[in-house]
Parts: structure tokens; sequence; C-alpha cells
């Protein structure tokens, strides 16, 4: 009988080749029942493949934040109610039906290389729990699989988890992002933010100078978060957040003030939103914008 190898090679090459790479695989069968079986089981495999999506490293993160921001709260109110999870995997079985709405049933299969592929709402979760809560000491992880001694604290535990959604599980963004809010003055109501904050070190040499940006949360945690990513590294002062304008249309309110100081612009710089004004007159031009008095 002629070998089927020749065979399903063709096949598997002709129809999945921009598929799969068989690398390395042995196929040879002894007869045609065996060789059948084996064929089929490894279509299976090609075809189970085909099912998820190839998503660079880079783009998980930015994948997850959505989904985890979903999942907190209700992780959070199942602890405050004395029903915490107890072990990683059946709680990223478990709250991942919570996303199935946010994940279409095509998309929720990633595929960032050999030993990164997986459900995404699943990821997102255990991120959340080990990265996040785990990590904020919100609660005991074994190393294993097992959650105990969750914190009741209910500040604690949405710190604990804006470790990992806001600053990614990096403590020090997270304490920076913790003093820069301390000085903030928060105007409006809105879902979106156009933020100002000034240099530390430049404060104390007299040297008036604000930055003016937005950002898509309003939320106190998720700006300073923002602000302190971008202190992260190469600047000698400190951030201090001045204003948040929590507004519906941030892009609007940013390009106004943008044109409003453009002579103020700070020019052979290397950021771009720099002006050579105080925060308090940029705050009161963008009160001046949104018709309203500044206190």
């Amino acid at each position: 009988m002629p070998s089927a190898e020749p065979l399903f090679n063709s096949m598997v090459r002709a129809n999945y080749d921009d598929q799969v790479k068989l690398v390395g695989m042995s196929f040879k069968p002894t007869c045609h029942k065996q060789s059948s079986n084996a064929s089929m089981n490894i279509i299976h495999l090609i075809e189970s493949r085909r099912m998820f999506t190839k998503i660079p490293k880079s783009d998980l993160v930015r994948k997850v934040r959505p989904l985890q921001r979903i999942v907190a709260p209700l992780i959070i109110e199942d602890v405050i109610a004395g029903q915490p999870p107890s072990f990683v995997k059946v709680a990223c079985k478990h709250y991942s039906e919570a996303l199935s709405g946010r994940v279409p049933s095509n998309a929720r299969q990633y595929d960032a290389g050999p030993s990164a592929r997986g459900d995404i709402r699943e990821l997102a979760i255990e991120w959340l729990l080990l990265n996040g809560f785990a990590k904020g000491k919100a609660v005991k992880f074994d190393g294993a699989n097992t959650l105990t001694n969750w914190t009741s604290d209910r500040d604690a535990l949405e710190v604990a988890a804006d470790l990992e959604i806001e600053h990614g599980s990096n403590r020090s963004w997270a304490k920076l992002a913790e003093e820069t809010g301390k000085t903030c003055e928060v105007r409006g109501a809105g879902p979106r933010a156009v933020y100002l904050y000034t240099d530390s070190r430049l404060d104390q040499l007299g040297d008036k100078c604000t930055k003016i940006g937005r950002h898509h949360h309003s939320g106190i945690g998720d700006v300073a978060g923002r602000v302190a990513q971008q202190y992260a590294t190469g600047n000698p002062g400190m951030p201090v957040l001045r204003f948040l304008f929590a507004v519906e249309n941030d892009a609007a309110l940013e390009t106004y003030l943008h044109r409003h100081f453009k002579d103020h612009h700070v020019k052979n710089g290397v950021g771009k939103e720099w002006f050579e004004v105080t925060a308090e007159e940029v705050a009161a031009a963008a009160q001046e914008y949104l018709k309203g008095p500044l206190s």
C-alpha cells in the first residue's frame, strides 16, 4: 500500500500552509485506519488553531484593560459580601461569563506566541487577581492556584485593582499617582478629562510652566496614573496635578486651550504640550470656555 504521508502533506500544505507550519512533525502510519485517524487528529488540531486570533504581546495589555474595569467591581462586591473567589482558575471561568457580551465569540481566543495562547477574558481576570489584588496585598496567593485572607476594606480592594488596571502592576507608578492626585482640584462631572499639571522642580525655581493634556477617563486615579506614567523616567522634579476638568468633549477643550495659549508654547522642548503660563491662568481660560465661574 502506498504511504499516506505524501497525500496528506500535500493536502495540508495546499489548504493550511498559510495557517500553520508543520515543523518537526513525524507522520508515518502503518495502516489505512491509523493514517485516517492520525490525519483527522492533525486536521482537528490545525482547525482549532485557526480559532485563535493572532495578537502581538504588546497589544494584549491594551485589550485586557477594558475587560478588567468591568470585572474588578464584580470581584470587589463579592468579597465585601463574604463570597470571595478562592481559586484563580475557578474565578477566571466564573467571571469570564460577565464578559461574554463584551468579547465576540470569534475573538475570545488569542495567540501571542507558543506559550501565550488562551481565552483573553480569562487572561484579563488572571492578571487582575495576581498582578492587582494579590500584588496589592488585598489577598494572599499561594503561588499555585489558591486565594486566601481577602481584605474586606473596600478602599484597599479598589487600590489593589487599580495597581493592575491603571498602573500595570507597577507600585512606584501607583505611589507616584497617589501623591500626584493630592493637589488636584476637580471641576465638572463628565466622562473625559482635560488636566493641567506643573513640575515641582520648576515650581521651586519660580518658572511658570504648565502641561495641558487630556485623557479618555475622568477619574482622578485614571488621570493621576496617566500623569505618573508620563513622568516615569527622565524628569528631575515630580508632577503636580493642579486641575482636572471632567467634560464631555475633552478634545474640543484641549484644542481651545492650545490655541488660546499658542503664543506661550514652550519651544525647542521635548514635551509638546507645555506652555509658559501658570496653571491658574489656564484653568481660568478653561472655565471661561465652559461658561461657568471657576470657584
